[in-house]
């Protein structure tokens, strides 16, 4: 008599394993609630904290979408070329508003304005990649999603290395 296989054998690999859009939209999360915290928040050096986190989280997030995966959805033609150069822009304005975040400090004129827009832009991109783009790039066939995942896992961690190294110093 065979033997009976048990039901929770490699549970593990039943479970999904995470693509590249799964490690976005995490990202996407993962600064949707700093953004919550800093509506929350009165004190500032808690501020200060969550706009610093914030930031490299958003220029670690870019530099994965700009290096790796627009390239890989605009040579696959993914989505309409128009809402990839909309992205772009979108990066390019989020930038710009860090750039000025990172050279103020709480309690300065419009810091929390300048932080509160940047809200506003990065939860308007997340929502059209969720909605629009990401569902899109989940249907292509010309997509080789385990590369893009494993490229972006690994850039991912480089960059947390570099840009964390470079907040610790800074500080």
């Amino acid at each position: 008599m065979p033997a009976k296989k048990s039901s929770n054998s490699s549970t593990a690999s039943k479970k999904k394993s995470k693509t590249y859009i799964d490690l976005l939209i995490a990202d996407h999360d993962k600064v949707r609630a700093l953004f919550k915290r800093f509506e929350k928040t009165e004190d500032d050096d808690q501020k200060r904290e969550i706009v610093e986190t914030t930031i490299l989280e958003l220029k670690i997030h870019a530099t994965i979408e700009e290096e790796i995966v627009y390239p890989a959805f605009r040579e696959n033609e993914v989505v309409e070329e128009d809402m990839m150069d909309e992205a772009d822009v979108e990066h390019e304005v989020a930038k710009n508003l860090i750039a000025e975040l990172e050279n103020m400090k709480p309690g300065d004129e419009y810091y929390d304005a300048k932080f509160t827009v940047l809200c506003e832009i990065i939860e308007h991109h997340a929502e059209e990649e969720e909605e629009e783009i990401f569902p899109e790039a989940r249907k292509s066939k010309e997509i080789d999603a385990e590369d893009i995942t494993g490229r972006v896992a690994d850039r991912k961690q480089q960059l947390m290395q570099e840009l964390g190294a470079e907040l610790a110093e800074a500080k």
